[in-house]
């Protein structure tokens, strides 16, 4: 994945991320990345905070928190690949 499919990605989660309630809190958990977070809270909604402590299996059964800090860009290449 390239820093240009990531941030037109990114782009177009941001119009949903407006709606984030938690918005601070969630761009704290991803390391001060907006994208980031946009993208999360896109895939997971309301249930974005959870879900970073949760384990992944597309992540080696890592936590998306624990990819924020080791793994950025593994963490970022699955969640593009969402459908």
């Amino acid at each position: 994945m390239d820093e240009l499919s990531w941030n037109n990605f990114a782009k177009l989660c941001e119009s949903k991320f407006s709606e984030c309630t938690f918005k601070g809190e969630l761009v704290d958990r991803c390391g001060g990345d907006e994208k980031l977070a946009a993208v999360i809270f896109y895939h997971t909604q309301k249930n974005a905070l959870n879900w970073m402590h949760k384990s992944i299996p597309a992540l080696g059964n890592k936590t998306p928190l624990k990819c924020v800090l080791t793994q950025q860009s593994k963490l970022k290449s699955v969640l593009i690949s969402i459908a």
